[in-house]
């Protein structure tokens, strides 16, 4: 598996706890890091990529945020030659057809969504967390 890091961008506490919950329940073995704002990524993104330190090598990005909206960041990281390559998990409430497309067209990998049962919930992230870290091979970033 994979050990760099997992970034959380999620501005829900309710939210952040119940994907933690899911990680912990599918055994990922990732530091992760957590921010409450798109504008708090970006900082922290830019920040490593200027140092030259390992970036994460998932991300989970929630589309409503507060100074710097889900959908913004996503694009900001697709424009940026260092953060581009990085998979982005769009996990969010909004069940609006054109968020999907936006989120998709913005260079989303995944769109997951929120809510329904936790056991039902834990299965999709553990799903993902499987593929993005140990089934697909992703280039160094």
């Amino acid at each position: 598996m994979d050990h760099r890091s997992i970034l959380i961008v999620e501005d829900s506490a309710d939210d952040t706890l119940l994907l933690q919950g899911a990680l912990d329940a599918a055994s990922v073995n990732c530091p992760l890091v957590l921010t409450k704002d798109g504008k708090e990524a970006e900082d922290y993104l830019f920040k490593l990529s200027e140092r030259g330190s390992q970036l994460p090598g998932l991300i989970f990005l929630d589309l409503t945020l507060p100074s710097l909206s889900g959908m913004k960041l996503l694009q900001d990281l697709r424009a940026n030659p260092a953060t581009r390559r990085i998979p982005v998990i769009v996990i969010t409430g909004s069940q609006e057809q054109q968020d999907l497309l936006d989120s998709y067209n913005s260079g989303a990998n995944s769109y997951v969504m929120k809510g329904g049962h936790i056991a039902e919930f834990h299965e999709k992230i553990k799903c993902l967390c499987r593929y993005w870290l140990e089934v697909c091979r992703l280039p160094a970033y």
